[in-house]
C-alpha cells in the first residue's frame, strides 16, 4: 500500500462539509490562540531578531507580518510568523504528540490564504486537515525524541499537506508536497532553551509552503515518501516508525476532537505545567513565603530527562526547559508570565537560593494510573516540607489547558488579549477576536490577518 497516497488522498477528499460542527468550534478559538502567541512573540529577543531580519530582506508585499508594520513575500511570512507563534512557548500542544501543530501549520496557511484570497471556509479545512496529518505523523514516531525536535518536523510535512489542500492541489500533488517537505524537514532537541528552537519551528512552516508550491509547478518527488523503506521513517525514527498509525481511521475522529489540543497558559515548556500549577495552588492556598521552605520535591514521568535539561539554567531560554526554575519562580513570584523567564530573573539570589532546594524524581508511567485520566496525560505530584515540619502537597492528571482540564473559550480569549495588549490597538484586538470567532462567517481571512500589523510609527 502507497502510505502517502492514501494520506493524500485523505487530505484532498476532505470538504468543509465533511468537517464535524465540533471541529469547526474547536478550530476557532485555537487560531485566535495562536495570533495571540505570535503577536506576543514580537516582543521577545527572537521575535525582535526575526522581524527586523524579516524588514532588511523584503521581498513582495503578499503576505502580513503578525505585529510588525510591513509585509513580504508569502515564504518570508510564513517562516517570520511560524517563528514568532513559537517564540514564547505558549503555542497549544497537540494531546498525545509533546508537540505543537499550530504554529507551524497556521502561519502557512495565513499566508498562502492572504495572497490567494482563499474563503474562509477553505482556510478552516486547510487548518483541520492539516492537524490531524501533524497527530498522525506524531503517532507513527512512536513517541521516539530521537534527538530531534517534533514540532519542527512533523510540522514541516503537516504545513506541506495543510498548504496543498488550501490550494486545492491533487493527490498527487499532495504526495509531491510532502515529499519534499520530508526533505526540507529540520530540528534538533539540543537547540532547546535557545532562540533557535523558535526558528526551527519557523523552518517547518516555510518548508510546508515552499514544498506545496514546488509541486503546484510540476516539481517531482517521492510519491510514498513516509511508506519507503528507506523514507522519512528510517531516516528520523531509524526505521521504528509505524505507518499503519497514519492511515488506520483517519478523521475518525478528527484529532482536534479527540484525543484533542491543548493551550498552554504559561510560556515554557509543557511538562512543567502540572508541576506549575500544583506549586502556585499550594504557594496561595497556604500563604507560603520562600524563606519558609525547606525542600521541594517534584515527582513526574519518564519523558521529563529527555526534555528538562536544565537543573541550574543561566538564561532565561534555559528556565523554560528547568522544572526547577519554574518551581522556584511560582514559589517566589506566585505568578508565571512572559517576564518570568529572562535572564535577569534566572539569576536572581534568591532564586538560585530555591534551586539547591527542589528536587525532581521521575515515576515510573505505570505508577501514574490511578491518576491519569488518559495514558498521554503528564501527571505531576509536588510537595512542599516547611522549616518546623508542615508539609504541603497536590497532584495533578494534568495541566490546565489540556483537553481533560480544557479552557472556556471566554478564557481563551483572555489569554489572547493579554498576548496582545503590548503591541496591538485595542480596537484591532477586539475585532480580530471577533472575526475569529465567526471565521465560518468571514468571505476570506485576508482582513483578519491584516489586523495583525501595527502602524509604522509601532514598536516593531
Amino acid at each position: 500500500m502507497n502510505v502517502t497516497k492514501t494520506l493524500a488522498d485523505f487530505v484532498t477528499a476532505v470538504r468543509y462539509e465533511d468537517l464535524p460542527i465540533e471541529a469547526i468550534e474547536r478550530a476557532k478559538p485555537l487560531i485566535l490562540d495562536c495570533l495571540g502567541a505570535a503577536v506576543a512573540g514580537t516582543t521577545s529577543p527572537i521575535g525582535q531578531i526575526t522581524v527586523n531580519l524579516g524588514r532588511e530582506t523584503a521581498s513582495g508585499r503578499d503576505a502580513t507580518v503578525i505585529g510588525a508594520d510591513y509585509a513580504t513575500s508569502v515564504t518570508s511570512a510564513a517562516f517570520i510568523n511560524s517563528t514568532l507563534a513559537h517564540a514564547l512557548d505558549i503555542d497549544d500542544t497537540a494531546a498525545g504528540t509533546v508537540a505543537h501543530p499550530s504554529a507551524p501549520i497556521l502561519p502557512a496557511l495565513f499566508a498562502l490564504a492572504e495572497k490567494n484570497s482563499c474563503s474562509a471556509r477553505t482556510f478552516l479545512t486547510a487548518y483541520v486537515t492539516g492537524l490531524e496529518v501533524f497527530y498522525r505523523i506524531a503517532l507513527a514516531s512512536e513517541d521516539q525524541m530521537g534527538g530531534w525536535h517534533r514540532t519542527s518536523i512533523f510540522g514541516a510535512l503537516a504545513a506541506a499537506a495543510a498548504s496543498a489542500r488550501l490550494l486545492s492541489l491533487t493527490a498527487e500533488q499532495t504526495s509531491t508536497a510532502i515529499g519534499i517537505s520530508a526533505s526540507l524537514a529540520s530540528g534538533i532537541q539540543a537547540n532547546f532553551g535557545t532562540m533557535t528552537k523558535a526558528i526551527q519551528v519557523g523552518n517547518a512552516g516555510r518548508s510546508g509552503v515552499v514544498a506545496a508550491l514546488l509541486a503546484r509547478k510540476e516539481c517531482t518527488a517521492q510519491q510514498d515518501s513516509l511508506g519507503d523503506p528507506a523514507g522519512f521513517g528510517l531516516a528520523f525514527y531509524a526505521g521504528q516508525f509505524d505507518t499503519q498509525k497514519i492511515i488506520s481511521g483517519l478523521g475518525k475522529p478528527f484529532n482536534i476532537i479527540f484525543p484533542g489540543i491543548g493551550v498552554k497558559i504559561y510560556p515554557c515548556c509543557g511538562l512543567t505545567h502540572a508541576p506549575a500549577d500544583i506549586a502556585l495552588n499550594l504557594v496561595r492556598t497556604y500563604d507560603i513565603s520562600p524563606d519558609q521552605v525547606e525542600e521541594i520535591i517534584v515527582y513526574g514521568e519518564e519523558l521529563w530527562p529527555q526534555v528538562l535539561v536544565y537543573h541550574r539554567p543561566e538564561t532565561g531560554y534555559q528556565g523554560k526547559y528547568s522544572l526547577e526554575y519554574v518551581i522556584a519562580a511560582a514559589i517566589l513570584d506566585r505568578e508565571i508570565t512572559q517576564h518570568t523567564f529572562t535572564d535577569e530573573k534566572v539569576r536572581r539570589p534568591k532564586i538560585q537560593a530555591l534551586l539547591g532546594k527542589i528536587t525532581n524524581h521521575v515515576r515510573p508511567d505505570s505508577e501514574w494510573k490511578s491518576l491519569r485520566i488518559h495514558p498521554w496525560n503528564h501527571c505531576s505530584e509536588v510537595i512542599v516540607r516547611l522549616k518546623g515540619g508542615t508539609t504541603y502537597s497536590g497532584t495533578a492528571p494534568c495541566a490546565r489547558g489540556y483537553p481533560d482540564l480544557p479552557l472556556t473559550t471566554q478564557e481563551i480569549l483572555e489569554k489572547f488579549r493579554n498576548c496582545a495588549r503590548p503591541t496591538l490597538p485595542e480596537q484591532n484586538i477586539e475585532l480580530i477576536a471577533e472575526r475569529a470567532l465567526i471565521l465560518e462567517a468571514q468571505a476570506t481571512v485576508a482582513d483578519l490577518i491584516s489586523l495583525t500589523r501595527v502602524p509604522v510609527t509601532g514598536k516593531i
